[in-house]
């Protein structure tokens, strides 16, 4: 067992506070094989293959190779350390299968890489190869015209080959324009694609990763290729499963494992001499009876630890003069080099600065031989150097390794023992990545996460305590979720088919036109489609992470006089987060400008210098330094962008889609830096502490002409009368709080909500996805309903809403004193408004009927003199159809006839198999039916096969009698609003019309009111709108 310190022995000592928490040990299943009884050769290979050789696989592992061998797809739900990667590789060794590997990028996949590369080199004769974009480029400029003869030939001894979908689309785009590619020929031949890490992309981006599959199984590959999709969660793997199917004809099996994880100790460090300071506040607060409302706080010890920081502030305020509860990190990190133990310590940091800053406070306590066991990690440090380190740590001989983001993915330490969070994210997912760098080896006897407060969030974390610090580290990573159908991955599919000139689908030809990506052009041979201007430029814009050019934008640091490269960003963080005067924390840097090269960034300590020639940063100098002095508050800038005291932030001018799919545009408006005072506003509510900090914001303009547009789903919501935009504003970020705890799980940056105010025009609600999932259009809004109810249970809630909307967190507070009763009803309403606009959906109705596709009918008669008029309404999810007609005898008249056929013809044919909702009309629709051969067998099916429904009866089962067709309709008018009352009136007004020439459409729009009714009461949604009239 490898030796491991505990750190809690170390904080007693030194006379720290801490809160502890223990996570339970966690065993996989082990099935009775071991890795060198399905692929011998492991035993005879490199070092890496001969460690596995001798483990036994987990079941998991077991099911995934078996249901692969028996020529199925595996969709592998499961964490970190749990061995996804061996699950397929085993199948792929065994048998020799060609893999094509997709991994997010080919730095978080350079361990999997390292290790297939030893588990193939056992096999002989085999190679594993990366290729992307970076190598490609490497391999033009070392062979030039035979670039991709000599990558071919590589690619021909190759049995798994490793990418990411950013070259992969690209390559597909290169093969449907010109008809080959870098990969196709290896293509052409894979036995078996994965993609790992599925989780990592987001709805959108994986959605579209699944849909690039599909067509490269349909148009390259020559087999029918299995399909692995692994990830740490999936929303709606059934969903997915179904799709794999689809695309492949092969069945697909839902497998989920489990990490191995040691015993893991939680330790949340509050700070040094907690007693005394708690015996000093103490007896400040007992002699004063104006603090006699934070007695409760220093008289329990639990509580004090909670909120020790915001105590000790508001004593400090009022000039007495109380110990800060101080934490030396460089001395607890220290500690962790001078020990006897095996392990390796990975320290996290907010900022590349931060890590090289506390690298050196750390080596300045160390002798000078021990400094190289200190090494910091990030992507200025050159990547033969990060490689290097990587070796080092693997071996032990470094025993503090210090990163911002690249060691979270992609490199197994297999001896890291301990995670130090200098800083703690709130995004649960980097949490977890962070996490999964350590323990994963059964040898390691316990390990430890270290939470070092640094930040008003680490505060907020703390204030949970010890239920709601482990309620927090136990909510489940946010979910990723497959919509094979929406409109954007729509499109990608239909201009991929139309450029290869593969045959289009009615509904494909449509989303061309409907978008107008194609245009009808007249030549000398006939008149065909061709892509127009704008199915160009769509087409070209069409890329994995953005909807933009293929390329990244360049950016460069000025350090010394020299222009430093660094990492390319995407068009959309231009736009967003890196106009000029906006901040760069990870690189400490200021943008200075735009320009065709790229973006210009400048150390920030180089502020001051830049205002004596720039008089926008001069001026917001000045009022940084006003309102410093204003709140008696010392001015340092740069140590407040740091500490994130100064945040800038763009103003964007958005323009989304207003009722559906759509092009979204933003061009900058200004940036803005938001100022926080040091000083906490403290309010003391239902036996917590709120703590809130002023805010004031200096506004700079946006000097750059870059904008971006993303095609995504929009709409635009009227807010509904009575509701504040203050109120609106907080109903939007606990609508949006909803969908993180709803079982959608959706990460907060997946839907956007914007209340829009304008002193010309209403106040409306802006609804959108950032990214185009189609999650909007499918999503259960009462779902989302019944989670939002049950917000406000826990202070979690609060502190994750500060995290999506600080202003609304604090107008929560000041407002309604943190009582979320009131601020739910308001959400409530609000989601009720954007359910409405979205999917027709009536969240004040408890449905009969809510998740069914449904077509509501009716059908009435009228005697007008020696004719009786027939009107038939059928209104239903996104279909309508009205027949009219007169007979002179008793029968209905054939118009009214087939169009009740066509709607049974609809409802048997279509895959969603929609109910057929009448109201107390049985033996009409049975007397209507029997004039038609097809109609009647049609209707004895449906009613066999339950899919005839009559709302009368159930109505009455729920309600204990049967309303009236008046009341039906009236019900629903209230309901909905204005939308019925025309239909009512007209309704009422036909019961005295007597025969006159408009009597066909009287009893139409009767026959509409009432089908529409039924629809509303029986499904809850809005029906859409009639399509037109069929007369007789």
């Amino acid at each position: 067992m490898l030796r491991v310190n505990d750190t809690r022995r170390l904080l007693d000592r030194e006379g720290y506070a801490y809160i502890a928490i223990e996570e339970e040990p966690q065993q996989p299943e082990l099935s009775q094989y071991r890795f060198l009884d399905i692929v011998p050769e492991l035993e005879r290979g490199p070092s890496r293959a001969r460690e596995v050789a001798k483990c036994y696989l987990y079941k998991h592992q077991l099911e995934a190779l078996r249901a692969l061998e028996e020529g199925k797809n595996v969709i592998l739900i499961a964490g970190t350390g749990s061995g996804k990667t061996e699950s397929w590789a085993l199948y792929t060794l065994r048998h020799r299968a060609r893999t094509l590997a997709i991994y997010p990028t080919l730095a978080l996949a350079e361990d999997q890489f390292d290790r297939l590369k030893s588990y193939v080199k056992a096999l002989g004769g085999y190679e594993v190869l990366k290729v992307d974009a970076s190598i490609v480029d490497e391999y033009n400029k070392r062979f030039g015209v035979r670039a991709r003869a000599k990558l071919g030939e590589e690619l021909s001894r190759a049995l798994i080959v490793v990418t990411n979908p950013a070259f992969l689309m690209a390559d597909f785009k290169r093969f449907a324009t010109r008809g080959t590619s870098w990969l196709s020929e290896f293509i052409r031949d894979v036995d078996l694609i994965v993609v790992d890490e599925i989780d990592f992309y987001g709805s959108s981006r994986a959605t579209l990763l699944l849909v690039l599959i599909e067509l490269i199984v349909r148009f390259i590959a020559r087999k029918r290729p299995r399909i692995a999709v692994l990830g740490a969660t999936l929303g709606n793997p059934s969903d997915v499963a179904k799709y794999l199917t689809e695309i492949n004809g092969r069945a697909t099996v839902i497998i989920r494992g489990k990490a191995m994880k040691v015993l893991n100790r939680w330790i949340l460090i509050v700070g040094k001499n907690i007693a005394t300071i708690r015996d000093i506040a103490r007896k400040i607060v007992n002699e004063r009876s104006d603090l006699a409302v934070y007695r409760p706080f220093v008289e329990d010890e639990e509580l004090f630890l909670r909120y020790v920081h915001v105590i000790v502030e508001e004593l400090r305020k009022l000039g007495y003069r109380v110990p800060e509860p101080a934490i030396e990190p460089e001395k607890i990190i220290a500690h962790y080099v001078l020990s006897d133990e095996d392990g390796v310590t990975l320290v996290f940091t907010p900022s590349i600065r931060s890590a090289e800053r506390l690298a050196a406070r750390i080596k300045a306590l160390l002798p000078p031989e021990l400094h190289h066991k200190v090494a910091v990690h990030h992507h200025l440090v050159p990547k033969n150097v990060r490689s290097e380190i990587e070796e080092r740590l693997q071996r032990g001989e470094i025993k503090v390794a210090i990163s911002v983001r690249t060691l979270l993915q992609g490199v197994d330490i297999g001896i890291a023992v301990r995670v130090v969070h200098y800083g703690l994210s709130p995004d649960i997912r980097e949490i977890k990545q962070r996490e999964g760098r350590k323990g994963r080896r059964p040898y390691i006897p316990f390990t430890e996460s270290i939470v070092i407060p640094i930040s008003s969030w680490d505060h907020e974390l703390l204030s949970l305590g010890v239920k709601g610090i482990r309620e927090f580290l136990e909510l489940s990573i946010e979910n990723v979720y497959i919509h094979p159908d929406n409109e954007f991955v729509k499109i990608f599919r239909a201009l991929s088919k139309f450029l290869m000139r593969a045959s289009l689908s009615n509904s494909e030809l449509e989303v061309l036109k409907k978008h107008k990506l194609i245009r009808y052009s007249k030549g000398l041979v006939g008149a065909t489609y061709v892509l127009s201007d704008k199915g160009k430029r769509v087409w070209q814009y069409l890329n994995f992470y953005e909807f933009g050019p293929p390329y990244g934008y360049p950016r460069y640091l000025v350090e010394d006089s020299r222009s430093v490269l660094l990492e390319p960003v995407s068009r959309r963080d231009v736009v967003e987060k890196l106009q000029p005067y906006t901040f760069d924390l990870s690189n400490e840097a200021m943008v200075q400008r735009i320009d065709r090269d790229g973006v210009h960034e400048v150390k920030l300590s180089e502020l001051y210098k830049l205002a004596s020639v720039d008089p926008n940063i001069d001026e917001a100098l000045r009022n940084y330094n006003y309102i410093k002095r204003k709140w008696g508050e010392d001015a340092d800038i740069v140590r407040d962008i740091l500490t994130a005291k100064v945040q800038s932030r763009v103003s964007i001018l958005l323009d989304i889609p207003s009722k559906g799919f759509g092009t979204l545009r933003e061009v900058p408006l200004s940036v803005q830096w938001v100022i926080e005072g040091s000083k906490r506003i403290v309010v003391v509510k239902h036996g917590e502490i709120f703590a809130y900090y002023p805010k004031e914001v200096v506004e700079l303009p946006a000097e750059s002409s870059v904008y971006y547009e993303e095609l995504t789903y929009g709409y635009i919501v009227e807010l509904p009368p009575g509701i504040e935009p203050a109120d609106a504003k907080l109903a939007a970020a606990i609508i949006r709080l909803g969908f993180r705890f709803s079982r959608y799980r959706t990460p907060f940056r997946e839907i956007a909500i914007s209340v829009v105010e304008n002193s010309r025009s209403p106040v409306v609600i802006m609804v959108w996805e950032p990214e185009p999932s189609g999650l909007l259009e499918s999503v259960d809004w009462r779902e989302i309903a019944e989670t939002i109810k049950k917000l406000g249970t826990s202070r979690l809630h609060y502190i994750l809403l500060k995290a999506i909307d600080d202003d609304a967190a604090l107008y929560l507070i000041s407002k309604y004193g943190g009582v979320w009763s009131k601020p739910i009803e308001v959400a409530l309403r609000v989601l009720d408004a954007i359910a409405r606009t979205v999917s027709g959906v009536i969240l004040s109705i408890r449905p009969l009927y809510p998740s069914k596709q449904a077509i509501a009918i009716f059908m009435s008669t009228l005697r007008t003199g020696t004719s009786t008029a027939y009107a038939f309404a059928a209104i239903g999810d996104r279909y309508s159809k009205t027949a009219v007609c007169e007979s002179m005898h008793e029968l209905p008249c054939g118009e009214v006839i087939e169009a009740f056929r066509d709607v049974l013809v609809h409802a048997y044919s279509s895959k969603t198999k929609p109910i057929i909702l009448h109201y107390a009309q049985g033996d009409m629709l049975e007397a209507v039916a029997g004039e038609d051969d097809t109609a009647r067998l049609l209707l004895h099916q449906l009613v066999e096969q339950g899919l005839v429904i009559d709302v009368s009866t159930e109505l009455e089962k729920r309600l204990g009698f049967k309303p009236s067709i008046t009341e039906l309709v009236e019900e629903a008018a209230r309901i909905v609003g204005s939308r019925l009352c025309e239909e009512i009136s007209i309704a009422k007004e036909l019961v005295r019309v007597h025969r006159n020439s408009d009597v066909l459409n009287r009893l139409a729009k009767y026959s509409e009111a009432i089908a529409r009714a039924i629809f509303v009461i029986a499904t809850g949604r809005l029906s859409i709108p009639m399509s037109g009239l069929k007369r007789g």
